[in-house]
């Protein structure tokens, strides 16, 4: 979180006083994010399901919540880029991804464990990143795997 605060407080004031005197933008951000609210909204839910257990339900959020705006903002453009490209996004990528998970998330108890701080701040950051790649590339999965079939 206090890499994201950080990064979020470099340019929000200066954005938001610049969306305040444009009322336009206003509406246009607002549309913009929706998505951004309705992911947190799910993402607090399933953080709330699983409070018992405080670090792996911060870790289940925040690969939903990376999941849900990779889905919601980057799948579009990454599906109509893999299809110009004409580059077949299948069960390789499938895999990849998933050993991808399995290797951090086994990175992330061992931290957790060992109570090792910056390696648990690195995992967790490419855990979110890894979640926002994987849903921007779900539809080009899912509809490689249906071609083969």
């Amino acid at each position: 979180m206090m890499v994201f605060n950080d990064w979020y407080y470099s340019f929000s004031p200066q954005v938001a006083q610049y969306e305040y005197a444009h009322p336009a933008l206003q509406a246009l951000m607002r549309g913009v994010l929706y998505p951004v609210m309705g992911t947190l909204h799910v993402s607090a839910a399933v953080f709330s399901l699983l409070s018992s257990q405080p670090e792996f339900a911060a870790l289940v959020s925040g690969l939903v919540a990376g999941l849900g705006l990779g889905f919601a903002y980057l799948a579009t453009p990454m599906t109509i880029l893999m299809n110009r490209n004409r580059k077949r996004v299948g069960i390789r990528y499938a895999l990849f991804l998933l050993a991808a998970f399995a290797v951090l998330i086994l990175a992330f108890w061992l931290a957790e464990f060992m109570l090792i701080t910056g390696l648990m701040m690195a995992v967790s950051s490419s855990l979110v990143l890894l979640s926002l790649a994987t849903g921007a590339l779900l539809p080009s999965i899912l509809l490689g795997i249906k071609k083969k079939n």
